[in-house]
């Protein structure tokens, strides 16, 4: 290996109703699902987050099947989130939370 191995990130552990997850961190190749979640349009940024999820649970779960990560509780939405994040080091504006306030109707007039 080279000296960039140390820089490689670590997969963490969660748990979901007494399930072990690892949750691996992003890859460079993910840039481009990166950049759709930070999007300012609505409907690329939930795109981008279900793909995003779909990804993080399939490398979890190899054997998952395309019925189980379509029909992956919502409940279970702000965990798996979070571990993403923790995972890859960012904060929630990382990753576009920014873009959620942004995005809301101006409700103090």
């Amino acid at each position: 290996m080279s000296k960039l191995d140390r820089f490689m990130a670590k997969p963490i552990i969660i748990e979901l109703d007494g399930i072990e997850l690892d949750i691996h961190p992003l890859e460079m190749k993910d840039l481009p699902l990166i950049m759709k979640i930070s999007s300012k349009n609505e409907d690329r940024q939930a795109e981008g987050f279900r793909q995003l999820i779909e990804k993080t649970l399939k490398k979890a779960v190899p054997d998952a099947t395309k019925e189980e990560l379509d029909n992956f509780s919502m409940k279970y939405f702000t965990e798996i989130s979070g571990a993403i994040m923790e995972a890859n080091g960012l904060k929630p504006e990382d990753m576009g939370g920014k873009i959620a306030s942004d995005s809301e109707e101006d409700t103090s007039s």
